[in-house]
């Protein structure tokens, strides 16, 4: 009997095409996955914004099951408690923990196909992302000056000194990959694209990623 993983005419003479292929032996398409990186009060958030309202992107987060985690324990919520918090997780579950967990939530929407996913710190989430899916990660490059000019503006407070001290303790080049504490460093060493945020103009930003946005679409 043939093997219905056999085709006995040949490949280039198949009667079927690849994804019809994939559907008869029970598997379904890797959706897209736009993974997005920054340090703090880079554009993450604006990017995603665009993403979810004009292509139907579906938001997800690596610190949502963080948050989750945390809340259950009635830890602090502050940025500084959950990153030492996200540092516990990584070495008593795994380096790539939450990145399974936000999967795991994926793929209960799985025909949804797109999806853009924050909150990445550690190498080790990029590289199971990556084998789970069709995924490309953006690396966003803000100087830290306007970072601290916006949130400044935004919060009504001088943020300087908090986002210097979370730049300084995301960003420990001298760490190795298997470390684990967060290191946006070597995640920066994984990115497929970068891209310059010159300013927080809204309409600016969308029209600069359009066309990225929509050539990953159409290749995806």
């Amino acid at each position: 009997m043939i093997s219905r993983y056999h085709n006995p005419i040949g490949p280039e003479f198949s009667l079927i095409n690849k994804d019809q292929e994939m559907r008869f032996l029970g598997y379904k398409k890797k959706p897209l996955l736009l993974g997005l990186i920054g340090p703090t009060k880079s554009g993450k958030t604006l990017i995603a914004k665009y993403l979810v309202t004009e292509f139907d992107f579906r938001y997800e987060c690596l610190s949502i099951p963080l948050r989750i985690l945390s809340n259950n324990i009635e830890a602090k919520d502050d940025w500084e408690s959950l990153s030492k918090f996200g540092v516990l997780v990584r070495k008593y579950e795994s380096k790539d923990y939450l990145a399974i967990k936000v999967f795991e939530k994926i793929k209960n929407y799985w025909d949804e196909n797109l999806f853009v996913v924050d909150g990445i710190f550690h190498p080790m989430e990029i590289e199971y992302l990556k084998r789970a899916s069709n995924f490309v990660l953006w690396g966003l490059k803000t100087d830290q000056q306007l970072r601290i000019d916006n949130a400044t503006k935004w919060f009504g407070k001088d943020m300087k000194e908090d986002i210097k001290k979370r730049d300084q303790y995301e960003n420990l080049n001298c760490l190795p990959k298997n470390d684990y504490l967060p290191n946006l460093f070597r995640c920066y060493e994984l990115c497929d694209e970068f891209i310059e945020v010159e300013n927080f103009d809204y309409q600016n930003l969308c029209i600069k990623i359009k066309d990225k946005v929509r050539f990953l679409i159409n290749h995806s």
